[in-house]
């Protein structure tokens, strides 16, 4: 697996698919400046994130796959009715 594997989002961050299937998100830090994170980690250069996410990967430690990402779990989902008087 190369660091040719990951892709661009919209929003300036970039993930790559592990073997389980899970999205692995690289993001730039909200608490430090010129800082990038993934999975509650640290890195002062994209490269180097990049590296340390496939080096994980490849060793098969299991950290991504025993929740080193937050995934979001909906309790109730939410129904939209449109209220409006029909003209």
């Amino acid at each position: 697996m190369a660091k040719s594997g990951f892709k661009r989002t919209n929003h300036g961050s970039y993930y790559i698919i592990s073997p389980s299937g899970e999205k692995i998100y690289i993001d730039r830090s909200d608490d430090r400046k010129d800082m990038w994170t993934a999975g509650g980690r640290f890195y002062s250069r994209l490269d180097e994130a990049k590296a340390d996410v496939i080096s994980r990967i490849e060793a098969g430690d299991g950290f991504y796959s025993r929740g080193g990402l937050t995934t979001k779990q909906y309790v109730n989902p939410v129904t939209i009715i449109d209220n409006r008087k029909n003209k």
